[in-house]
């Protein structure tokens, strides 16, 4: 139950992870503010901004497991209250935009208690996660609609 619980609280978290930023003028390119986006989401996840991210679930969101909106973000509060703190540490793999209003993104990710090391030392105990997202478009931003997870080994998150 704790791995499904993890599972899907990394599929939302890192679905949320691909949502625009909201501003003005004019916008970066899709892929660029995908890339963008994942950095400020990751701070916000581990800033446990838990109402934040799930503001940026689309209404009809479902995941590969049968999750709706409701059930991603109960289980993301479930995983806040149970760990205190949550690293993360993202690497995009492939960003797909089929048209003005659609995208796509694979993300690794790994997961962990305890902060990553910035470079040279031995990695934390983490989960590493594959995450295969598509996103509509809402304004000058992204709602998550579907995502997808799979367990991924060290070196898909870390190269």
């Amino acid at each position: 139950m704790r791995n499904l619980k993890r599972r899907t609280f990394l599929s939302t978290l890192a679905a949320l992870a691909l949502l625009g930023a909201s501003g003005c003028g004019d916008l970066p390119p899709p892929e660029q503010r995908v890339q963008q986006f994942i950095e400020t989401m990751e701070k916000l996840a581990e800033d446990r901004e838990f109402m934040v991210i799930v503001d940026h679930i689309a209404g009809d969101y479902l995941d590969s497991r049968g999750n709706d909106k409701l059930k991603a973000a109960a289980t993301l509060r479930a995983f806040y209250l149970r760990y205190k703190t949550v690293h993360l540490h993202t690497r995009v793999g492939e960003i797909r935009v089929p048209s003005p209003d659609r995208a796509a993104v694979t993300i690794y990710v790994a997961m962990a208690q305890r902060p990553f090391p910035e470079s040279g030392s031995a990695l934390p105990d983490a989960d590493f996660f594959r995450v295969d997202l598509e996103l509509a478009a809402a304004g000058d931003s992204y709602e998550i609609l579907q995502s997808e997870w799979q367990r991924a080994s060290a070196a898909d998150v870390l190269f």
